[in-house]
């Protein structure tokens, strides 16, 4: 009778072959998931900047309604104490005048960010602005 008792309990375990197999898919899953992890810890570390680029001047400079010609140049305060930028807005040369000789109201702001006088960062943004005034008779460059 106690040979019946230690064959039944037996067949209720696992074998070692199916611990190994089972413990070998589980490491393979965790692997896979922290290889992605890291992957995607690699990217957002290559996203944060701990500078200022022209692409912020860009956002700050579309919060303005009316544009017109002319250069501007300021600092980014305590926040990036020796960082500067400087912006220059033109009338976009490359379209034609309509047909009553008004350029449209279309913009070129070049934007530079300088890090103690070396240039750090420039973008050129096209900004179509209906509601600034519309320059008549502009010659094109």
């Amino acid at each position: 009778m106690n040979a019946k008792i230690l064959k039944a309990r037996g067949t209720d375990a696992f074998t070692l072959i199916e611990v190994v197999v089972a413990c070998g898919v589980f490491f393979m899953a965790m692997f896979a998931i922290l290889g992605v992890l890291s992957q995607c810890i690699r990217a957002v570390g290559s996203l944060q900047k701990d500078s200022p680029t022209a692409g912020m001047v860009a956002a700050m400079a579309m919060t303005n309604d009316k544009w017109e010609e002319g250069t501007d140049s300021g600092d980014f305060g305590d926040f990036y104490p020796d960082y500067s930028w400087e912006t220059n807005t033109n009338l976009y040369s490359g379209i034609t005048p309509g047909d009553d000789g008004n350029q449209p109201p279309v913009f070129e702001l070049d934007i530079v960010v300088k890090h103690k006088g070396e240039v750090a960062s420039a973008l050129s943004v096209l900004h179509y602005s209906p509601t600034s005034p519309v320059k008549s008779g502009s010659k094109l460059r």
